[in-house]
């Protein structure tokens, strides 16, 4: 059983990895709006499935602590996942069950 001290961290960690992930959201956002439109159309499927991921990230459970802490030393953690994803043919929980058998 995890002890509170162990579940506050679990909950920095999942708070730190949010928020990074929303910066990079943002900065992405912000390069996208400065193309031209039609390469904005052409990353709006990104922009939407980063989104996504996001929300995702909002829901996972603190069972996953070490695939939080590997996501926080990824640069640019939506795009690993994002990458991942694309590679993954399911969903956001298959893409999170996979990265828990392979991180």
């Amino acid at each position: 059983m995890k002890d509170k001290k162990d579940i506050l961290l679990e909950k920095d960690n999942k708070e730190a990895l949010r928020e990074k992930a929303l910066e990079e959201l943002e900065n992405f956002k912000e390069e996208v709006e400065k193309l031209p439109p039609k390469e904005i159309v052409h990353k709006a499927y990104e922009l939407c499935i980063k989104e996504e991921l996001l929300y995702f990230l909002d829901d996972i459970d603190y069972y996953a602590e070490e695939k939080i802490e590997v996501l926080l030393k990824e640069k640019y953690p939506l795009d690993f996942l994002y990458q991942e994803w694309l590679h993954c043919d399911s969903g956001f929980e298959d893409l999170w069950i996979n990265l828990i058998q392979n991180i």
